[in-house]
């Protein structure tokens, strides 16, 4: 799950580091690519399925010149940072039923 933790944390780097509220391609590169390795390491859970689904659609909200206008770019980004969190605390918590 090491691989997943460190996808997280580049979701949540690159929250921080580039500007919301624009059209970013970049940035949902990033944090495409981060999903998608957090789906192969977790494998077939429909929850952390569900939870990448919508982060990936809050990002492409968040990175967007208009969509994020109706909940603004702080409420958008913190839907993004409770998806990563309910991802993480799933994570951890197969991690420890697996020890």
């Amino acid at each position: 799950m090491k691989k997943s933790m460190n996808a997280i944390k580049s979701i949540r780097t690159c929250l921080n580091d580039y500007t919301c509220g624009w059209k970013n391609s970049e940035a949902l590169t990033v944090i495409a690519k981060a999903s998608g390795e957090i789906q192969v390491e977790a494998g077939s859970h429909d929850y952390v399925r569900e939870k990448l689904g919508s982060l990936n659609g809050w990002a492409d909200k968040l990175y967007s010149p208009r969509k994020h206008a109706l909940w603004g770019t702080e409420m958008v980004r913190h839907f993004i940072l409770c998806d990563c969190d309910g991802v993480e605390m799933y994570l951890e918590r197969l991690r420890k039923e697996a020890s």
